[in-house]
């Protein structure tokens, strides 16, 4: 969406951060040194290039990995400049690493194929604090080193990849061990009923997770962790499943991980029937009362 690529433009260039002020004008507010700069940005109407990049990869500390980029059709690349980013951690700042003028930027060295719209970003020795996520991003205009930092946030919009998820493996890749837990013993007598699952003791953090009901996908009533949470060699991550009580009655619940173990895609699940979970709930309402002291 192009508001969303205008504004992270601005994030990702200045540290700032962007205020919607009505349905064509942005403002972006970057803080250099102790000053503030306000910029007007206008969004343009013309249809947005969609930047398309290379699947999630694992790699050791010292190998060199390739990451590639492409436009989708109706798109070429000679139109724009290319660039790449990087953010390390989720929910931490998002850098500028290079753009295909720069060509050699330490270890990171790009490579522009512009009649076969290709885009690629080399990282050479890799290290371990090199994991993470890499976004492809197209802009309209002709940079310069002196100006790459500012220009977006000053007129020009840039349209970003879904980023390639990048682990330089520090330990050995083991797969999820997926748990579903019932409702609590509070909520047998509610009329909505949330399931939890429980993906633990993987490494890396390379999953996703889906609900099925009866074999079929279910979206509504789910919440999932943003990402996986790190305990010494491995992760876990949890989602949650809120079901009301006419989509409760005789159904099976299944919790799917999907882990990338570095060359294929694999999946883990456990399932709940609804009659083993009415009968914890009615085991819990039916213990018996402790005796009245008379």
């Amino acid at each position: 969406m192009l508001l969303t690529d205008l504004c992270l433009s601005c994030l990702l260039h200045s540290g700032g951060f962007c205020t919607f002020i009505h349905k064509q004008t942005h403002h972006c507010v970057v803080h250099q040194s102790k000053l503030s700069h306000i910029f007007t940005s206008h969004i343009c109407l013309a249809a947005a290039p969609e930047v398309l990049q290379s699947g999630e990869q694992t790699s050791h500390p010292g190998v060199t990995v390739t990451l590639g980029c492409s436009m989708a059709p109706g798109f070429s690349m000679s139109s724009y400049t290319m660039l790449w980013y990087r953010q390390t951690l989720y929910g931490t700042p998002i850098e500028y690493l290079t753009n295909e003028f720069e060509k050699v930027v330490g270890r990171f060295q790009s490579f522009l194929d512009a009649s076969n719209n290709n885009f690629s970003l080399e990282i050479t020795k890799l290290l371990l604090n090199d994991s993470g996520t890499y976004y492809c991003a197209a802009s309209h205009i002709l940079l310069s080193t002196f100006d790459v930092k500012l220009v977006h946030c000053a007129n020009y919009e840039a349209h970003f990849g879904q980023g390639t998820k990048l682990t330089v493996l520090e330990y050995n890749v083991t797969a999820p061990t997926v748990k579903i837990l019932p409702p609590s013993s509070k909520e047998c007598k509610n009329k909505k009923k949330t399931l939890v699952c429980v993906a633990s003791g993987f490494y890396p953090d390379h999953v996703s997770v889906f609900w099925q009901i009866d074999e079929v996908t279910e979206t509504n009533g789910v919440a999932t962790d943003n990402n996986a949470v790190r305990k010494n060699e491995s992760y876990s991550i949890t989602s949650r499943l809120r079901v009301s009580a006419k989509d409760w009655r005789s159904r099976t619940f299944t919790c799917t991980v999907t882990f990338f173990n570095g060359t294929d895609y694999k999946q883990y699940s456990d399932s709940l029937k609804e009659e083993t979970l009415s009968f914890c709930c009615e085991k819990t309402m039916q213990q018996p009362k402790p005796p009245s002291i008379v």
